[in-house]
């Protein structure tokens, strides 16, 4: 539906601060301008998880990426069903994602987070 009002222009009011700033702050969004990343943050929500969730499953498909606020997530892979899962690393570091290959390629959780 078009506006008599003529275009929305979106200014810092439109952005959630927090997350604007924890955006800017991911290496993912570089290559983005201030108005791109206002845009974005408009459709985040911040989601608070206790210790221990699960915030993806490794083969499963998602339909959500995440960026870490703060705190810090381990990353686990399992080679193979008979294989025991792994730590391979952690996420620490304000604007680190979780699920963007997901999203961007289309193909399940390579890890578990």
């Amino acid at each position: 539906e078009k506006s008599s009002q003529g275009p929305h222009m979106v200014n810092e009011s439109d952005a959630v601060p927090g997350i604007f700033n924890t955006l800017k702050s991911s290496p993912l969004m570089r290559g983005l301008g201030d108005l791109a990343v206002r845009l974005l943050s408009r459709d985040c929500t911040t989601v608070t998880m206790p210790p221990g969730t699960t915030v993806c499953s490794q083969g499963s498909r998602g339909k959500h990426a995440y960026v870490l606020a703060e705190g810090q997530l381990s990353v686990f892979y399992k080679g193979d069903k008979d294989s025991d899962q792994e730590q391979v690393g952690h996420l620490h570091l304000t604007g680190d994602c979780v699920g963007e290959i997901t999203l961007l390629v289309g193909v399940p959780y390579p890890t578990t987070v």
